[in-house]
């Protein structure tokens, strides 16, 4: 687990490094029983051996995400987030979102759970990490609506 302080203090450096691969699944609006919802969902999942923290990872999973068009606004977002500690129950209860899809996932994590926190909790923005045996994850949900 880090804090708000600790990513504030390594967020200049982390934005510079490499980029490991990640793999990145995102789920726009029309994924959902009803697009007026304006739902989108992103799921990002990396090795964990590739990264060097477990937010390295959370950065590169959060510049994944389609930023274009407002770049200028992802630093103040780093700078906002919650980092609260979650328990593995919180982070299922997370992911089970994706159950609401017209086509719903089943994400099965490499290896036991470790340890979760949560990013942002905001009515229209939520999002997590966690750090699993063999791999980190992290769950992004939006609405515009």
């Amino acid at each position: 687990m880090f804090s708000l302080k600790e990513l504030a203090a390594q967020l200049p450096s982390l934005v510079q490094k490499p980029k490991p691969p990640i793999e990145t699944i995102t789920f726009m609006p029309d994924d959902f029983p009803s697009s007026s919802s304006e739902e989108v969902i992103t799921i990002c999942r990396g090795i964990k051996s590739h990264f060097e923290s477990a937010m390295h990872f959370w950065v590169v999973s959060q510049q994944s995400e389609n930023w274009y068009g407002r770049e200028e606004f992802l630093l103040s977002y780093f700078n906002e987030v919650a980092c609260h500690m979650i328990d593995e129950k919180e982070f299922v209860l997370m992911m089970n979102q994706t159950q609401g899809l017209k086509n719903p996932i089943v994400l099965v994590p490499k290896g036991k759970y470790i340890w979760g926190q949560k990013m942002v909790n905001e009515w229209n923005d939520s999002s997590a990490l966690a750090e699993f045996e063999h791999e980190y994850l992290s769950f992004h949900w939006e609405t515009t609506a």
